[in-house]
């Protein structure tokens, strides 16, 4: 059964994430939940297309969702507040003096600019700053909760994804699967 649920702002989307929906070619999920939201940050982008250069098939998914307008890329701007910010963490000038990749950076910085959602797993370099600046944050875990609550996924698919992930090496949550997880989050 649908909630309505969903969050309306942009959201900004580090490589970790991403590139967990696009390995195993569930990117759609993304683009039922959030079409016309999803941002992804220039550096992201550089960085999924660098990193898996050996699996292109990341880079493909990821151009057809900005070819088919699921998403889009965002540059960092030099004359906005969000180069100021993401140079600050990038060199370890902010608050927390923690220098962070630049991935992350763009997405808080975009996250911080813009008043939107950032969505990373990686929360050793993220969780501190989103305390900081009271972002809203997503990981996908969430996500796929939230495909599960709008009834776009079973629960028993959402294990699956969540074993494919497991599969490819990736860290999800603390839960074995994604029926513990929502054990856990159903409160």
């Amino acid at each position: 059964m649908r909630t309505n649920t969903l969050p309306t702002e942009l959201l900004f989307f580090d490589t970790d994430s991403l590139s967990s929906f696009l390995r195993i070619d569930v990117q759609y999920l993304l683009s039922i939940l959030y079409k016309n939201r999803i941002v992804i940050p220039k550096p992201v982008y550089m960085e999924i297309s660098k990193a898996y250069q050996g699996n292109g098939f990341l880079r493909q998914r990821l151009d057809k969702m900005i070819k088919d307008q699921e998403a889009f890329v965002k540059e960092i701007e030099y004359t906005k507040k969000e180069f100021d910010l993401y140079r600050q963490f990038i060199n370890g000038d902010n608050e927390l003096k923690m220098a962070i990749g630049k991935g992350e950076a763009s997405c808080l910085a975009l996250s911080i600019a813009y008043d939107g959602i950032i969505v990373s797993d990686n929360l050793k370099d993220v969780q501190r700053f989103v305390e900081l600046y009271k972002l809203k944050h997503l990981t996908v875990s969430a996500i796929l909760k939230q495909a599960y609550d709008e009834s776009f996924i079973s629960e028993d698919y959402g294990n699956q994804i969540w074993q494919q992930l497991l599969d490819t090496g990736r860290k999800i949550a603390h839960e074995k699967n994604f029926s513990e997880y929502l054990n856990h989050n159903n409160g």
